[in-house]
Protein backbone atom coordinates (compact mmCIF):
# COMPACT_ATOMS: atom_id res chain seq x y z
CA UNK A 1 0.00 0.00 0.00
CA UNK A 2 2.90 2.61 0.80
CA UNK A 3 4.34 1.47 -2.87
CA UNK A 4 0.70 3.10 -4.16
CA UNK A 5 1.12 5.86 -2.12
CA UNK A 6 4.34 6.74 -3.34
CA UNK A 7 3.41 6.57 -6.51
CA UNK A 8 0.41 8.54 -6.43
CA UNK A 9 2.17 11.20 -4.30
CA UNK A 10 5.43 11.84 -7.21
CA UNK A 11 2.75 11.24 -10.12
CA UNK A 12 0.54 14.20 -8.66
CA UNK A 13 3.49 16.57 -7.88
CA UNK A 14 3.92 19.31 -10.01
CA UNK A 15 2.80 20.78 -13.46
CA UNK A 16 3.30 19.50 -16.88
CA UNK A 17 6.62 21.05 -17.22
CA UNK A 18 7.88 19.73 -13.79
CA UNK A 19 10.25 17.95 -15.93
CA UNK A 20 12.18 21.40 -16.93
CA UNK A 21 11.56 23.03 -13.22
CA UNK A 22 12.01 20.45 -10.84
CA UNK A 23 13.53 17.07 -12.95
CA UNK A 24 14.32 15.33 -9.67
CA UNK A 25 10.46 14.55 -9.75
CA UNK A 26 10.61 12.24 -13.16
CA UNK A 27 14.26 10.57 -11.72
CA UNK A 28 12.48 9.60 -8.12
CA UNK A 29 9.89 8.18 -10.34
CA UNK A 30 11.90 6.23 -12.26
CA UNK A 31 14.07 4.77 -8.75
CA UNK A 32 10.74 4.19 -7.59
CA UNK A 33 9.82 1.98 -10.27
CA UNK A 34 13.59 0.16 -10.83
CA UNK A 35 12.98 -0.77 -7.28
CA UNK A 36 9.70 -2.02 -7.63
CA UNK A 37 10.50 -3.88 -10.54
CA UNK A 38 13.73 -5.35 -8.57
CA UNK A 39 11.45 -6.31 -5.48
CA UNK A 40 9.05 -8.19 -7.59
CA UNK A 41 11.89 -10.48 -9.52
CA UNK A 42 12.67 -13.75 -8.49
Amino acid sequence: MASYAATLVLATMGDARRAEERPSLPLAMAAKVLAGALAASP
